[in-house]
């Protein structure tokens, strides 16, 4: 992390908290290239996601009313080798929720769906570790995962000195900014926090916090829509 940014940072947070801020993130895979079974994800991960991850990032670009969470780089989904790796993710506080983008194909009048900051379950113990200088505290909670629809057990490391209730990718909802995360078992991605700096030139544009359902109801749906789809062929 640069440490003078993060000195500056909290020299001037009180006095400059309504300007927009970049917080950048960096993430590794702790898959192991021979476990896995299935031909394509395997040929993707060796030719894509190993080289392509190297100089992917995910930002968190924060306002004054919420934020949101995109890639910066050039790592593609598997599926749809169009689209980014990471969607983009909108955080908000005044709600006390984060929102996805709901499914264009889905029956429903939202276009997005949300997860509420105390879905997360979070317990905050009182251990804690020094990552650059700065305290940080560990919190453990689930991330409902979308699509085995369980919930994961998950760990975050959280600073209270940066009052930002947001976090990398799917994680929000703690008193402080997150530091680090990661799944309990050992799926996915560790995220860990990068840098900070004013954020001088992307415009964040956040949208309608209102525009969402909540994502019970929309996994569901999508569910049934798959499901119906599935019959019918």
């Amino acid at each position: 992390m640069n440490k003078a940014i993060i000195i500056f940072f909290q020299v001037f947070f009180l006095s400059v908290f309504a300007q927009n801020y970049k917080i950048t993130y960096e993430f590794s895979s702790a898959i192991e290239t021979d476990t896995i079974k299935n031909i394509h994800k395997k040929r993707y991960y060796e030719n894509h996601f190993l080289e392509a991850s190297k100089n992917t990032f995910g930002v968190l670009y924060i306002t004054s009313n919420g934020a949101i969470f995109e890639q910066e780089g050039n790592l593609r989904n598997r599926m749809f080798p169009e689209r980014d790796f990471f969607k983009k993710v909108y955080s908000f506080k005044p709600q006390q929720k984060i929102l996805f983008k709901n499914s264009p194909y889905s029956a429903t009048k939202y276009d997005y769906y949300y997860k509420a900051f105390n879905d997360y379950k979070w317990e905050i113990s009182t251990v804690f570790k020094m990552i650059d200088n700065y305290k940080c505290y560990k919190a453990q909670g689930f991330l409902y995962d979308d699509y085995s629809l369980k919930e994961i057990p998950v760990v975050a490391w959280f600073c209270p000195e940066i009052p930002f209730p947001y976090g990398p990718n799917d994680y929000a909802g703690l008193p402080g900014l997150i530091f680090e995360a990661y799944r309990l078992d050992g799926t996915d991605l560790h995220w860990k926090l990068k840098s900070i700096e004013l954020n001088k030139t992307t415009k964040t544009q956040l949208i309608d916090p209102d525009n969402s359902e909540d994502f019970r109801t929309a996994l569901l749906r999508i569910k049934q829509e798959m499901d119906a789809i599935m019959q019918d062929k």
